[in-house]
């Protein structure tokens, strides 16, 4: 997981060591004004389970919202490397959460390929070819092929 906020955001909160290494540990972000999806969310569950007590001022869970929030207003927000989407990506400052390190796996799932038809079949080859080439162009940023 990574936080997200513009340059002048961190450095607002005292946090231009972390800018310069990519880094910041868990209890740095108790004081940042946060944007994050609702409480019944997967990825707010995970993180008030993993940090704690979280200063949320705006609960927003579509991505497109919360982003245009980290760009316009003075806010941070903790997502998966995957959410800053390409045009974000220069405006905003992605740090590695780390201590603890707070990761989430998405996995690519199927039936067994004796059980799909060959549509279902041709249709997960394209799946898997399609993620692996982003992965491996780094379209899909922070993102990794676990096998």
């Amino acid at each position: 997981m990574y936080l997200m906020a513009r340059k002048e955001v961190l450095e607002k909160y005292g946090l231009a060591e972390c800018i310069k290494s990519g880094v910041i540990q868990s209890q740095q972000i108790g004081d940042l004004p946060l944007v994050l999806p609702r409480q019944r969310h997967s990825l707010r569950k995970l993180l008030e389970h993993k940090i704690g007590q979280l200063n949320v001022v705006y609960e927003i869970d579509g991505l497109h919202l919360l982003m245009d929030s980290l760009i316009h207003l003075d806010l941070a927000s903790v997502r998966p490397g995957s959410a800053c989407l390409q045009e974000y990506k220069h405006k905003l400052q992605l740090l590695k959460l780390v201590d603890p390190e707070v990761e989430r796996i998405n996995y690519l799932v199927s039936l067994a390929e004796e059980e799909l038809s060959p549509a279902a079949l041709a249709a997960k080859s394209a799946i898997k070819a399609c993620v692996k080439d982003l992965i491996q162009n780094q379209i899909w940023p922070c993102s990794e092929i676990i096998l």
